[in-house]
């Protein structure tokens, strides 16, 4: 059931084979989407921890204060090898 309409065979209007493709293309997006935010907290990961720690001390921050935090930990190297990347090499 999606959206309140049963996903049967009947209410498709595409072969398995496209099923099949869409599934697939619905995989390499949601594994590149992974691999982009895994990246992301990897370069992050000092502006995470002090914002966790910033949180833990005063629960809320708001936006100047969250600019602030991420200004003073700039990304990490951004330039690491993408997975796709690794699989094709």
């Amino acid at each position: 059931m999606f959206l309140n309409v049963p996903l049967t065979q009947e209410t498709r209007s595409f072969s398995e084979r496209t099923g099949r493709a869409i599934d697939q293309e619905v995989a390499q997006l949601l594994a590149a989407a992974q691999e982009r935010v895994r990246t992301t907290l990897l370069d992050r990961r000092g502006a995470l921890e002090a914002l966790a720690r910033l949180l833990l001390e005063k629960e809320v921050v708001d936006g100047a204060g969250l600019r602030e935090l991420l200004a003073q930990h700039p990304a990490t190297d951004t330039a690491r090898p993408q997975a796709a990347e690794i699989k094709a090499a």
